[in-house]
């Protein structure tokens, strides 16, 4: 049987966190729509007071790319120095 992950997801505490930069407190993934979605979130604590929240980014993932496949060589044009013009 088959797991349905539809509209479910999971998020990890993000340990590769840089406190100089805005890197996501949490990272995970989910599906929506069929379509699989990485998902970043950062805890977020409004300026005027309250409550802190969770806010997120939601990003397409991508097939990964794979190498292009060569293509064949284009022939060299057929030039007859022995035609007269």
């Amino acid at each position: 049987m088959e797991y349905d992950n539809e509209l479910r997801g999971a998020m990890w505490k993000n340990d590769r966190k840089r406190p100089d930069k805005r890197d996501p407190d949490y990272t995970g993934n989910c599906q929506i729509g069929g379509v699989e979605f990485y998902v970043d979130s950062w805890i977020s604590e409004p300026k005027a007071g309250g409550k802190k929240f969770l806010s997120l980014r939601f990003k397409e993932k991508q097939p990964k790319a794979q190498a292009p496949a060569t293509a064949p060589a284009e022939p060299e044009p057929f030039i007859d120095d022995d035609v007269p013009f």
